[in-house]
Parts: C-alpha cells; sequence; structure tokens
C-alpha cells in the first residue's frame, strides 16, 4: 500500500526536469513592452507595468525575461529586424543610373517614415545612454547598408569616381540628406507608396551639385 501511495505522490508532481518549451506569452510581453517604450524612457518602464499591460502575472515576466534590460534588448532586436525587412536591396526594373539612384533614394525615403523606424530612431535618441548599443546596431545594420547600396548606384553613375573624389563620402552625405527629408515629412500623412514631399527635388539638387548639367557624369546617366 506505501509504495501504491507513493506512485500516487510522485504523479501528482510537476515534472521539474521536463525541458520547457518557449511559452506563449512571450509574444504578449514584447507587444505589451514595445507599446510602453514607445513613449517612455527605458528606465521609466518597470516589469510591473509590462505585466499589467500584457495581462500577465509579473512571475510569468520574469519566466520569460531574467530583467528589464534583457526584455528591453529583445524588443529593440525585434524592431531593428523589422525595419532591415523595411529597406530596399536594389531599385527594381532596368533603369538608367540616374534614374536607378532616384528610384533608390525614394525607396529608402519610403522606410524612413514608416511608424517602425520612427520608433527605433526615436529609441536611440531617448535611450541612447541606457543602451549605447543600440546605436551600434543601428549604424551596422541600418545606415552601413544603405550607403553601400548608394555608393553602387553612385559608381555607377560617375563611373567610378564622383566631383569630390570620394564616392564613398558623397553616398553618406547623401544618406544624410534622405534623412533630413524624411525626418521633416514623418508628421504628414502620405499616400501608400508614394515617397515623402521634396525627395525627388532634394535628390536631383544633390545630383546637379556635385554634376552640373554641363558635366557628363556618365554616358547612361
Amino acid at each position: 500500500m506505501a509504495s501504491a501511495a507513493m506512485q500516487v505522490v510522485r504523479a501528482a508532481r510537476p515534472r521539474a526536469m521536463a525541458p520547457m518549451r518557449p511559452h506563449r506569452s512571450r509574444g504578449a510581453i514584447l507587444a505589451a513592452a514595445r507599446a510602453l517604450y514607445r513613449d517612455r524612457p527605458a528606465e521609466n518602464v518597470s516589469m510591473e507595468m509590462i505585466a499589467l499591460r500584457a495581462g500577465l502575472t509579473r512571475r510569468t515576466v520574469y519566466n520569460q525575461f531574467a530583467d528589464a534590460a534583457e526584455l528591453y534588448r529583445a524588443t529593440r532586436e525585434e524592431l531593428i529586424f523589422e525595419v532591415v525587412g523595411l529597406l530596399p536591396l536594389r531599385a527594381g526594373g532596368d533603369l538608367p543610373p540616374r534614374a536607378a539612384l532616384r528610384a533608390y533614394c525614394g525607396l529608402v525615403a519610403l522606410a524612413f517614415v514608416d511608424p517602425r523606424y520612427v520608433e527605433l530612431v526615436g529609441s536611440i535618441v531617448r535611450d541612447g545612454w541606457y543602451a549605447p548599443w543600440l546605436a551600434e546596431a543601428y549604424q551596422r545594420h541600418i545606415r552601413v547598408p544603405v550607403a553601400h547600396s548608394l555608393h553602387f548606384y553612385l559608381q555607377g553613375l560617375w563611373g567610378g569616381t564622383s566631383q569630390d573624389g570620394d564616392v564613398r563620402r558623397t553616398a553618406v552625405n547623401l544618406l544624410a540628406a534622405i534623412e533630413a527629408v524624411s525626418v521633416a515629412t514623418r508628421l504628414l500623412p502620405l499616400p501608400d507608396g508614394e515617397a515623402p514631399d521634396g525627395i525627388s527635388e532634394m535628390i536631383d539638387a544633390f545630383l546637379a551639385r556635385l554634376c552640373p548639367p554641363a558635366t557628363v557624369c556618365s554616358p547612361q546617366a
């Protein structure tokens, strides 16, 4: 009888050594945290606030994330992944160099006015001291790849040289100009698929400054 009783007790115990599967509440926690981080500094968001927003207990949140810093990093890495997915690799179609550059710049500008990009940049500005790695990740995963693509198109336009003799620096300057125009238009509603107002004019002005009409940049320009 004692042996049978022990078997019942053992069966009633949770299998503590069984491997844990990812909890389905992880997505709810991340969504709640992102909603709170969107308009608050990271240090002002507690695990309790996130648990309340997600409709979960604080213990459930801690079962998924060791602390607030780990949870913050998970939400920012998720956000960076989404923004990277917005970035164009190349302009579509078989376009001549100048048209291809203009088309690519327009696609980049569309990505830069997406709410997720705005959320990421706001987080970098607001929480840079709290998470210095975030600006480094933005540079590595977003700015550098876009600058490389702009460099590719500028090489096609100028045949490997630019008026200031530095294609790479020109690409970085053009990227900064696109960012500036995008920042100026983020609060304005845009029709789907339409680049921010002024982006085409800015690109043309930028190209004209480096390659005036009297200069032949490329036979195919």
